[in-house]
Parts: C-alpha cells; sequence; structure tokens
C-alpha cells in the first residue's frame, strides 16, 4: 500500500467542514463542503433532534471546493474557502433566516493559492483565510451587508522549516510531507479578539505549551483600536 500524505487524505474526503444554524421555523440545518469532485458544493441536512439524524435536503452549486465554513458572528452570514491550486478564493453566503437556505453575495481572492481554513473575527469585522499552498494567512474585512472587501493585509509565514519527516510525531502518524515549504492550515482569533493564531505544517513550530501553533499579530486590530 501506498504511503498517503496529510493533503492527500484530506483531498480524499469527501465532507470536510460542517457547521449548524436553527432556521425561524425552529428546524436546525447543517452546511458541510465538500470537495467539488466528490460533491456538488455545500449540502444542506435538515437535523432530526429525535435521534440525530442529518436528512439530505438541498445542495448549494457554484462554489469550488469549499473545504471549511465559519459562521458570521450574528449567524446571518456564512463564509467558505474556495480551495484551488492555482489561486484560491472566499464565498460570502446569506443564510435565510426564515429557511436556512443559503444565497452567494460574492467571492473575493483569498491571496493566495490552496486556502484550507477561514476564520470568523468575533467582532464581525473580519474574516481570515489560511492559505495552504501559499504559505500565507489573509485578513479580509466583511461588509455591512455582509459580503467581502478586498483583503486588506496578506502575510507570508517565513523561517526555518520542520525536519521531514517530522520528528515528535506520535507513533503511527503518516506526517509524512508537508515540510517542504510553509503551509498555513488555520486561522483563528482568541477569544477577545485580539490576537489571531495560526497553525503551519511546514514551519512546525510549537508555543510554549507545546502546540503547533505561531502567534502572529494582524495589523487590523491596531486599525479597529485606532
Amino acid at each position: 500500500m501506498s504511503a498517503l500524505s496529510r493533503r492527500g487524505f484530506l483531498q480524499a474526503s469527501a465532507a470536510l467542514a460542517a457547521a449548524g444554524a436553527p432556521a425561524q421555523s425552529g428546524q436546525i440545518i447543517a452546511y458541510i463542503g465538500a470537495y467539488s469532485d466528490k460533491g456538488k458544493g455545500i449540502h444542506m441536512f435538515r437535523l432530526n433532534p429525535a435521534d440525530g439524524r442529518l436528512i439530505p435536503w438541498k445542495v448549494l452549486t457554484g462554489v469550488s471546493n469549499p473545504s471549511s465554513l465559519a459562521f458570521h458572528p450574528n449567524r446571518k452570514f456564512l463564509y467558505a474557502v474556495n480551495e484551488s491550486p492555482n489561486g484560491g478564493s472566499v464565498a460570502a453566503m446569506a443564510v435565510d433566516s426564515a429557511t436556512g437556505d443559503l444565497k452567494i453575495l460574492n467571492v473575493v481572492s483569498s491571496g493566495g493559492a490552496g486556502p484550507a481554513h477561514v476564520g470568523a473575527d468575533p467582532s464581525g469585522r473580519w474574516v481570515f483565510a489560511a492559505n495552504y499552498g501559499a504559505g500565507s494567512v489573509a485578513v479580509i474585512p466583511i461588509l455591512k451587508d455582509g459580503s467581502l472587501g478586498t483583503a486588506t493585509d496578506v502575510q507570508k509565514i517565513s523561517g526555518p522549516l520542520g525536519p521531514q519527516p517530522a520528528a515528535d510525531a506520535p507513533p503511527g502518524s503518516f506526517a509524512i510531507s508537508g515540510h517542504d515549504a510553509p503551509h498555513a492550515h488555520m486561522a483563528e482569533t482568541d477569544p477577545a479578539g485580539n490576537f489571531v493564531l495560526v497553525s503551519d505544517l511546514g514551519a512546525d513550530r510549537n508555543d510554549a505549551r507545546g502546540r503547533n501553533v505561531s502567534l502572529w499579530r494582524e495589523r487590523c486590530w491596531r486599525i479597529r483600536e485606532s
């Protein structure tokens, strides 16, 4: 059996991101992003509260490889990265409060290739796209109508790369690749919204608590505080 890289494993998985939101009807809708070669876009399911079953409802097409989803804090908007090896993007969608249905508002550049994760700032003013292929993280403003503006900042990760293969991988790990270059894999804020935590597979750096994260303070916070 041939070895399988972490990215290869993820790309073989159909459903990679899920989130739920209640509609006015009282139903809970689950949204699941899938790579377009395995699915059709963002799949929507109705949750059966009695037994936890997900009942297929409909699919939103027109978004390519939505491998990560994030809600706006007000739950009225949903954001998805469109993972592409050539030029990634982020889609903004409005959530119908009555039915839970989705409507695409706009699509903007993620600031780099292969975005693997999108995170939303708790103030509801920014989303962050972690570009795995480009090894960068972008700050994208959320406009008043929930759509997205052009990225205000893109930071490229730099520094020494981790050993190949990973020196401290747990027994049975298939982390045999990914240290060829920086690969931003996640971008989320701390609970207060003052910092952005970015995990980088390539540099494989650890913080003082031994977690595989690097700490990155973004210029948007200074803009917001000024």
